[in-house]
């Protein structure tokens, strides 16, 4: 907005309209002083924040709650509907309901104040504060602040350490800090009595719907949200705005109040704090960080992707007759040779897309082939990953129970059948409770938790089979599953959705959801490679899949899914993008078998080589097939194989004759479709040779070997169209 000056002549006033016409003037300056700190406001800076995670207040019995607060003594959230309350912890555990004997005002904010044992609650008129006893029988006693001259409450919170009180008046707006008298009273007479109260007018924020109030311990800073804009604003100690932070994305409809708690990542630091906002309207309590991740390699390491294809999960694509508009978990399927695509939000009210399904099949070209659901034991499928020595499919799931489900494709082979099998195995075991991405790979999980910003690498114990089971009541599991873990945020990922094993490299794959990167890391969480995915302009990447390319398959690309809007925001959003794209990696195929031999039992050739067990990269790989080849010209057909095995010995039965001459050549197949480079080939004379000279080739008369008495002779043949022939027959 833009305020130019004008000179304009004086004049003078009747004194009968004076008064009028300057109370005229001053509501006109007011106004648009109004209008001018709203519209500065509008246009300042916003500051870092990242969303953490959505709780839903369900899950603990309560649609619309009241208030939400922390005691910091029981290390426990607190919800309550008027009276009645439950408690749980930081990984969402529920500890305790209860219901108190309350007579009197409404409980429609609680704090706690002291040592964070005490809880106090206000109404919302702002006449009396109640001081809770939980746990006791001793009745709970009310104290009259009324002489303070609060009227309507948008907002309370305490300092824990001193007792201190900070309540939000609608009417100024204003701000109320309440110092306890020395016997730790806050009766109102007294309070008042004794200057114990300090006024601040919020002039910078007049004309704000604000709602929710929260108090920063360690720094002193508080914080209110402005419903009208979807705005969080930092204060100083004496009202002033400090920071502004845009929360339109997270949809609030009603905010009951906010309060700085412990992160809900189990491996910080206690001290490090997080803001939890309730949206007691669609029952949901939102933590929020304000710590910006590092760049680790720095900006200018960072390596940029090249976008090779895109195509969107819904009908606007051809090759798809239905809807994923939240496609948050993706893997390649090697022996459907298809990505596995789910999504966690298509079911959820009011559903437009839903048809009975929110698993999705897809070509690597973007066509739909197949679907399948999982709402019969799981609604939250978020990470997918898939076994390669059998095809399993794996779901993980980020709300209670949480989890990864494994699905089996049972004795008919085919996946969403009815004889399919059901196993769970519980992350909660290993402290995570928001397990995003999953990958598989050399019988570990390695499972991408958003909150705690971990990777947790699982193993299964010396039966080698994953056995946890969680019990819920007691918060205790059995098993001999181990996990280690290693930190994504000092990688650049506060937020990691997606994650997959590199089958050529042997590395893993990590995907951030809001700040476009994409990591390579060792095993260990060792960084590698920091990629810049900004050219893709993907809102909220969810998965992460590597895969032969849809264009060039002999290459290795990345495939990573975009999910869009979020369906809380938009219901109708219908988004969903997978993008291919080019990260410079060499596919890595089985190294070829350098010894195969052959040998005469009778009338059957036997072939024997050894085990192949890594790539040409040094990866170790499990082997799918050897695939064994057999042709009468010595440089061996390789169009079709002869027989495929898992062993390393081949017997050919009756292949030593007089009259056919057979050669052979084996080829390895990997479990996720990489095949080697054929082998040595070996063959047989098709007739008797007698001791002496042999040579190889008319035109390579240098080329000679000696046949051994009383021997049947048996060649490797390593070089192209070898024609063997005696020399004395």
């Amino acid at each position: 907005m833009l305020f130019r000056n004008h000179a304009f002549p004086k004049a003078r006033i009747p004194v009968k309209n004076k008064f009028g016409i300057i109370s005229l003037v001053f509501v006109v300056t007011l106004a648009l002083l109004l209008v001018f700190r709203l519209d500065v406001h509008s246009q300042q800076e916003t500051f870092y924040w990242q969303h953490v995670q959505a709780i839903e207040t369900s899950n603990f019995g309560m649609e619309h709650p009241d208030s939400i607060s922390w005691a910091t003594g029981t290390g426990l959230f607190y919800l309550n509907e008027g009276s009645r309350f439950v408690a749980f912890d930081k990984i969402h555990l529920r500890k305790a309901a209860f219901s108190l004997d309350h007579q009197g005002p409404d409980l429609a904010f609680i704090a706690f104040r002291g040592a964070g044992v005490q809880p106090l609650a206000l109404d919302s008129a702002g006449k009396t504060i109640t001081l809770l006893e939980i746990g006791t029988s001793r009745p709970a006693i009310q104290v009259d602040i009324s002489p303070l001259g609060i009227q309507n409450v948008r907002g309370f919170t305490s300092d824990h350490l001193t007792g201190k009180l900070f309540i939000l008046e609608a009417a100024g707006p204003t701000l109320f800090i309440v110092e306890p008298a020395a016997d730790g009273s806050y009766d109102g007479s007294r309070v008042v009595a004794e200057s114990r109260v300090e006024r601040i007018q919020l002039t910078e924020l007049m004309g704000l719907d604000l709602r929710g109030l929260a108090f920063h311990a360690s720094s002193g800073k508080l914080f209110v949200y402005d419903a009208n804009r979807d705005q969080l604003h930092t204060l100083s100690a004496n009202g002033k705005i400090l920071e502004m932070r845009d929360l339109s994305m997270l949809n609030i409809l009603r905010l009951g109040n906010m309060v700085f708690a412990p992160s809900g990542d189990s491996t910080d630091d206690p001290a490090n704090r997080s803001l939890y906002m309730l949206d007691n309207e669609r029952g949901l309590v939102h933590e929020l960080s304000f710590d910006a991740p590092p760049v680790p390699m720095g900006p200018d390491l960072r390596v940029p992707v090249t976008l090779v294809f895109s195509f969107t999960t819904n009908i606007t694509n051809t090759g798809w007759t239905h809807n994923a508009p939240d496609p948050i978990g993706m893997d390649y399927h090697p022996g459907l040779g298809e990505l596995i695509i789910s999504d966690s939000e298509i079911e959820e009210a009011p559903a437009p897309y839903y048809v009975g399904f929110n698993v999705f099949r897809s070509t690597l070209s973007g066509n739909e082939v197949g679907n399948c659901d999982t709402t019969t034991f799981s609604n939250e499928p978020v990470g997918v990953s898939v076994n390669p020595d059998n095809g399993n499919i794996f779901f993980s799931r980020d709300n209670f129970p949480y989890g990864i489900h494994e699905v089996g494709f049972g004795t008919d082979g085919v996946y969403c059948t009815g004889d399919d099998t059901l196993n769970f195995y519980p992350t909660q075991c290993f402290g995570s409770q928001d397990p995003e991405g999953i990958a598989y790979a050399n019988g570990k999980f390695y499972v991408a938790d958003g909150v705690d910003r971990e990777v947790y690498i699982v193993s299964p114990g010396p039966n080698l089979t994953f056995d946890s089971v969680f019990s819920p009541t007691f918060g205790t599991c059995t098993g001999d599953d181990t996990f280690t873990r290693f930190d994504t945020f000092s990688l650049g990922l506060n937020d990691p959705e997606g994650i997959d094993y590199g089958d050529d490299t042997g590395e893993l794959f990590i995907l951030n959801r809001n700040n476009n990167t994409l990591v390579r890391t060792t095993l260990t969480g060792t960084l590698i490679t920091d990629w810049d995915i900004s050219i893709l302009n993907a809102l909220s990447p969810g998965a992460v899949s590597l895969a032969p390319g849809s264009i060039t398959p002999t290459k290795t690309m990345a495939y990573i899914s975009q999910r869009g809007v979020d369906n809380g925001a938009d219901p109708l959003e219908n988004d969903g993008i997978v993008f291919e794209v080019d990260l410079g990696i060499l596919m890595s195929p089985p190294n070829a078998i350098a010894d195969l031999s052959i040998s005469i039992a009778g009338t059957d050739s036997v072939l024997t080589w050894s085990p192949v067990t890594t790539n040409t990269n040094n990866v170790p790989l499990t082997v799918k097939s050897y695939h064994v080849y057999r042709d009468t010209d010595p440089d061996v057909d390789l169009t079709t194989p002869y027989t495929s095995i898992v062993q390393t010995i081949f017997t050919d039965t009756n292949a030593v004759s007089d009259t056919v001459q057979y050669y052979y050549a084996v080829i390895v197949e990997d479990t996720v479709g990489r095949s080697s480079a054929a082998s040595n080939r070996v063959g047989l004379f098709p007739f008797t040779l007698f001791p002496g000279t042999v040579q190889l080739n008319p035109e390579l008369p240098d080329r000679e070997e000696t046949v051994l008495p009383e021997t049947r002779a048996v060649k490797t043949f390593t070089e192209k169209a070898i024609a063997w022939r005696p020399i004395n027959s």
